[in-house]
């Protein structure tokens, strides 16, 4: 394995790894019902679609990206601030569907 592999391996784990925490911290941001029955659930609807919607917005992000870096044969430098810009696009999204559903 050569520096440059090296280096867009390192890039798409790191992408991972902030996948991996957005992901986490949408379902840590999930509210439990306050009873046990199915209208308790349906009080929640809104929080539950904009989960769903950032989930798929993030699966569909992640599955491109893994898209892009199988084709890619090197990283260059003057590409890390975008990537790490996009990164923080996909970050924003969760909140910015949060902010919707309210």
């Amino acid at each position: 394995m050569n520096d440059s592999e090296a280096n867009l391996d390192r890039f798409s784990a790191l992408s991972d790894g902030i996948f991996a925490v957005i992901i986490t911290i949408m379902v840590l941001a999930l509210k439990t019902p306050s009873r046990n029955d199915g209208r308790a659930l349906l009080e929640l609807w809104p929080d539950l679609v904009s989960y769903t919607v950032s989930y798929a917005f993030i699966a569909i992000v992640w599955l491109n990206h893994h898209h892009v870096f199988k084709h890619a044969t090197s990283r260059l430098p003057a590409q890390r601030v975008p990537g790490l810009v996009s990164r923080r696009r996909e970050e924003a999204a969760p909140f910015r569907n949060t902010q919707a559903g309210q």
